[in-house]
């Protein structure tokens, strides 16, 4: 009965997730999208939808809402949307050189 009931109450909690494009219709996520994107919003959209998903799979998820599903996207967003190159310095002497088109042939 018990296993019955946990099926229950995950195949309850999936019909609750809202789609893509009823999270991308709301205001918060709205104006995220004229900041970053809509490529950048859609992707971390359906990240954070399918590790929901696989949180109540697998049963470490018991209830989410609307709201902290917003803020889960908005926080995967700007991660995705942010620069990820840094300047360097070669400290170690060597000068790169790839000597393209000079090196004699064998």
């Amino acid at each position: 009965m018990e296993a019955k009931s946990h099926a229950n109450t995950v195949t309850e909690l999936l019909r609750q997730i809202p789609s893509v494009d009823e999270l991308l219709g709301r205001e918060v996520l709205r104006r995220l999208e004229a900041e970053l994107g809509h490529r950048v919003v859609v992707q971390a959209t359906r990240t954070v939808l399918q590790d929901l998903r696989e949180g109540i799979a697998k049963g470490t998820l018991k209830a989410f809402s609307p709201a902290g599903l917003e803020e889960r996207i908005t926080a995967a967003a700007r991660d995705l949307a942010a620069y990820s190159l840094e300047p360097v310095i070669n400290a170690t002497g060597v000068i790169l050189h790839t000597n393209m088109g000079r090196a004699p042939l064998a």
